[in-house]
């Protein structure tokens, strides 16, 4: 039984408390009849989804934007959007591109097999954010009477260790490592090595 966790990340850390994160489970990972409890018990920028499947389709996916785009509303009038995802092929049906020009956000398409390299979530993130989520898994394991860990103690894992990484941290410099700074000014010597790219 697995869950997915559609993780936003973004380089200013005030409107990172605004982004959405969301967790999607199977109908038979999450029961119908503990939607309801979970929901009520999760962060307000938490939303959980019960789908016939966890994993991420067109539709859905345009359906994540629009969710991405009520939480940016109040900046909107400040800042441009610029949505990082990579290339597989649910991210680039016409359904998300039509979600992001409505909502004026701009996508900005990783391209395939170069996520370890460009990708902010999995070059600075992902990493450290699952050793915060086994830890937190391991004390709920410690605090549980027969050592199994339920749903509902497996979201709260989720929980902090989504708010002891993606949400304490700055990440603006994980951006810039990466190209997505100010004129690439920041960019780091391993994506220029593996660009192949040298100053003329």
């Amino acid at each position: 039984q697995y869950v997915s966790h559609v993780a936003f990340l973004c380089d200013n850390p005030e409107v990172q408390r605004h982004l959405p994160q969301i967790v999607i489970g199977n109908e038979k990972t999450i029961p119908e009849a503990d939607l309801a409890s979970l929901r009520s018990n999760c962060p307000g920028n938490f939303i959980i989804l019960r789908r016939a499947s966890a994993w991420v389709n067109g539709q859905l996916f345009a359906w994540v934007v629009r969710k991405l785009a009520a939480a940016l509303a109040p900046f909107m009038d400040t800042m441009q959007p610029l949505l990082l995802f990579d290339a597989c092929k649910q991210h680039l049906c016409p359904l998300v591109f039509k979600a992001c020009a409505e909502a004026r956000i701009f996508p900005v398409v990783v391209p395939a097999r170069t996520t370890w390299l460009l990708q902010p979530l999995d070059t600075h993130v992902f990493a450290t954010y699952k050793c915060h989520l086994m830890r937190a898994y391991q004390e709920e394991r410690i605090k549980s009477a027969d050592g199994e860990v339920g749903l509902a103690s497996l979201l709260r894992c989720v929980y902090t260790a989504t708010r002891g990484v993606l949400e304490s941290r700055g990440w603006a410099t994980a951006f810039s490592r990466n190209g997505f700074g100010s004129s690439q000014s920041e960019l780091s010597a391993r994506v220029l090595g593996a660009v192949s790219y040298t100053h003329l």
